[in-house]
């Protein structure tokens, strides 16, 4: 193994800093989507990222604090998440073998030692089934650690806060990302992306240079940061009186919105569509008062900038009619499109191939997260986890004490944030992880509120360290 500077700074923070800090430290490592903590020379310079490096300590904190009670709803997302990993842990280490010649399945090849490609071959065991099986059960991990850790007293509000630190940081980190693509600013982000990625920087679609942050493409930047900005725009739907949380989610939606990634536009429009008809059946509500105003000051704005446009630069608005065009209009026909079309009818043809059992998680590529799920995990795997979703919703959405009022946001943002995390990840989501910060998000839309009596009544499974009397 090759550790990197990643790790000391993952061990310090992990050492030194107690359980309510470690929900927060794992979401801010999961910034450096294209870092790594150590590089595993044996699987070929794989590289471990700091959010997974970070995960042991995540869990050593979540057994010394007392377990959250039983949903009151009977939501069990838990239940239903573990019934899930457990169904894709047996199928990746068990289809591929039963299964193998039978059906055609696209994978990821590497080709001279760092180039790599997608090709469509006969199925038979991969590494692919080891790391994805891995990270299932780190996920699985990530979920249940984190719906102790915030159902400690001020758990959601530490959420809070450490998403909008988040959310700075990755406004930072776009910034100097403008700045390097731009101004000709010194590559500082080259540093935090030592994971061996193939990292596109640069590149230019439609007059507007690709926006990728910490990660290593626009895409991935895209898919992190979509549930930050939905978060921070639920906050302020909801009430939120911090003025931090308005800029945040501004900034960050002009930044998906510019990203010059479809995804991300598809994503966003989704989302925020989303949103307006929920609002427009509850058009009696605060929230959707709020959203109103904000729509028709935004829509005036536009008008306006439109029309100044078109009368003193209508140069630009061919510009802009061409990046959208692009962006959107002609993806479908571009080659990156077909690719994309070809990977998804293959993975329809693998789960009628095998009857609707699936070719094993980390079998088969795929271009949305839908169809990842049914080719890789079949019916029974995508059922389950459409029931862990489901159940994640209907926690979030439970009501909760007057008293509460506060928790209850948090709760609303995080299951905003989990929605809008899906949806990128349905348009072209390629693999079944998700990331640490999505099943950390999915921890607190899924805490139903419970009476202070019943989580006194709670045991550590582990007792909390007494330094004081060692």
């Amino acid at each position: 193994m090759s550790p990197t500077f990643f790790l000391p700074l993952v061990l310090l923070a992990g050492c030194l800093s107690g359980p309510g800090a470690a929900v927060g430290w794992t979401l801010v490592w999961a910034l450096f989507g294209a870092g790594a903590a150590v590089l595993v020379t044996a699987m070929g310079g794989n590289p471990i990222s700091p959010a997974m490096a970070s995960l042991p300590f995540l869990v050593w904190h979540a057994l010394r604090v007392p377990a959250p009670p039983a949903d009151p709803h009977g939501a069990q997302p838990g239940f239903w998440l573990t019934v899930c990993v457990a169904w894709a842990v047996w199928g990746a280490v068990f289809l591929p073998s039963l299964l193998a010649g039978d059906v055609q399945v696209y994978v990821t090849q590497r080709a001279g030692g760092s180039r790599a490609g997608v090709v469509l071959m006969p199925l038979q065991p991969a590494s692919g089934n080891l790391t994805q099986a891995l990270y299932a059960l780190a996920n699985l991990a990530v979920f249940v650690a984190g719906r102790r850790l915030l159902a400690l007293p001020g758990g959601l509000a530490r959420l809070r806060g450490a998403m909008g630190a988040l959310a700075g940081l990755n406004v930072l980190a776009i910034v100097l990302n403008l700045g390097e693509t731009y101004l000709g600013l010194p590559g500082l982000l080259s540093l935090v992306r030592n994971g061996g990625y193939a990292v596109m920087v640069g590149g230019e679609v439609g007059g507007l240079m690709r926006i990728s942050g910490t990660f290593p493409e626009s895409s991935a930047f895209v898919a992190f940061t979509m549930p930050v900005f939905a978060f921070h725009f639920a906050l302020w739907l909801h009430g939120d009186r911090a003025r931090w949380v308005g800029a945040l989610a501004l900034a960050l939606g002009v930044t998906l919105a510019a990203s010059t990634s479809t995804t991300g536009t598809l994503a966003l429009l989704a989302y925020l569509g989303g949103v307006a008809v929920l609002r427009a059946r509850q058009a009696a509500s605060a929230p959707s008062a709020r959203l109103a105003r904000a729509l028709m000051r935004l829509s005036a704005a536009l008008l306006l900038v439109v029309g100044a446009v078109l009368l003193f630069a209508p140069a630009a608005a061919g510009k802009a009619a061409h990046y959208v065009d692009v962006v959107v209009g002609s993806k479908l026909s571009s080659s990156s499109g077909e690719e994309r079309l070809a990977w998804m009818l293959q993975g329809l043809r693998n789960l009628r191939d095998t009857a609707g059992l699936g070719v094993g998680l980390g079998s088969a590529r795929a271009s949305s997260f839908l169809v990842v799920l049914l080719s890789n995990l079949g019916l029974v795997g995508t059922l389950t986890y459409a029931a862990f979703v489901v159940a994640v919703l209907r926690s979030a959405v439970a009501p909760g004490e007057a008293a509460q009022a506060d928790a209850r946001r948090i709760r609303l943002a995080a299951a905003h944030a989990f929605v809008a995390a899906l949806c990128p990840a349905m348009i072209s989501g390629t693999v079944f992880e998700r990331g640490p910060a999505f099943y950390l998000l999915a921890a607190a839309a899924s805490l139903a509120l419970a009476r202070p009596a019943a989580q006194a009544a709670a045991r550590p499974l582990v007792p909390p360290l007494n330094l004081a009397r060692a």
